[in-house]
């Protein structure tokens, strides 16, 4: 989507140009958190609040869409290099992304061993006694 196609689309779905700011950060920023990407577009420096308006941005109907579009696009363009790439390991990935999104990732099977060790430490009948009188101490407070 081209940056007009997107400034056209934020328009039509009457969003704010903060909001356009903290959705773009999203897409471009992946790794990026809502919350990080909404203090980096808006005045406010309280985590709680940002917190708050960033989950409320992205539940409105007009960001999904907004969000949605950007998907699309992004999914064309991954079919794309699919096929078009020049590179072979641009094309590899772009098919095993592919293929990831409609079949699922493939299962990865692990092996894991489990064991126990029991220790059994025999003590005397004083500290035996002086134990027990613990416990009793405490299940009593």
């Amino acid at each position: 989507m081209s940056e007009l196609d997107s400034a056209a689309l934020a328009k039509k779905l009457r969003l704010k140009p903060k909001s356009v700011k903290t959705l773009n950060e999203i897409i471009s920023s992946p790794k990026i958190s809502q919350l990080e990407a909404y203090l980096k577009h808006h005045k406010t420096t309280n985590r709680k609040v940002a917190r708050t308006e960033a989950s409320e941005l992205m539940a409105k109907p007009s960001a999904k869409v907004y969000l949605d579009a950007h998907a699309a696009l992004a999914k064309t363009n991954i079919v794309h290099m699919a096929v078009k790439a020049k590179n072979e390991s641009v094309r590899l990935k772009a098919n095993q992304d592919i293929l990831d999104r409609n079949e699922g990732k493939p299962t990865i099977k692990t092996e894991s061993t489990t064991q126990n060790l029991n220790v059994n430490i025999e003590a005397s009948d004083e500290l035996k006694a002086q134990f027990t009188e613990f416990l009793k101490q405490k299940t009593q407070k």
